[in-house]
């Protein structure tokens, strides 16, 4: 049993600098600083159109034509993108163990609900817009599923702004 608990405990030493490194390179790829323009489009109407650029026409029997906006913001594409890439130039993405990846999905998830926050709290923008953030807070929930950033974070971040938004 003893000897269980000893190499368990090794072999979680040995993960902590794959840790610290991937959730260094989170913050450096995913800074507010690198996600300034996601959130100046959020804040500066002129800038709205920058985000919300690939849409898809559907047709509801319900409703009629709508318009649905079908990937990530350019912002945020380019920020995980860069995370990936970093992530894989170093040789280090295979070596990641669920625990790291759960951590760095931890922070991954924090860093970009304080970059949502940020732009909603200054938010002057136009429906199309606010679809547009709605859908990436949608999407990045599911891809960054941390309990304690996915039900404080983007689900509130939601839920505060879904009422103003004209079916």
């Amino acid at each position: 049993m003893f000897r269980f608990w000893s190499a368990f405990d090794d072999m979680m030493l040995a993960m902590l600098p794959y840790c610290k490194f991937a959730c260094d390179a989170a913050k450096e790829c995913l800074s507010q600083q690198s996600l300034r323009p996601y959130v100046d489009a959020c804040t500066q109407p002129a800038h709205g159109m920058l985000l919300a650029l690939e849409w898809e026409r559907l047709e509801l029997d319900e409703v009629g034509i709508i318009e649905v906006p079908i990937v990530l913001s350019p912002p945020l594409q380019t920020a995980l993108f860069a995370l990936s890439c970093r992530l894989g130039e170093v040789c280090v993405a295979h070596l990641l163990s669920r625990s790291v990846r759960k951590r760095l999905a931890a922070e991954v998830a924090h860093l970009l609900a304080l970059t949502l926050t940020d732009a909603i709290e200054g938010a002057d923008a136009v429906q199309r817009t606010w679809i547009q953030l709605l859908f990436d807070c949608r999407v990045l929930s599911a891809m960054f599923p941390d309990d304690r950033y996915c039900a404080f974070g983007f689900n509130c971040i939601l839920d505060g702004r879904k009422l103003q938004l004209h079916p």
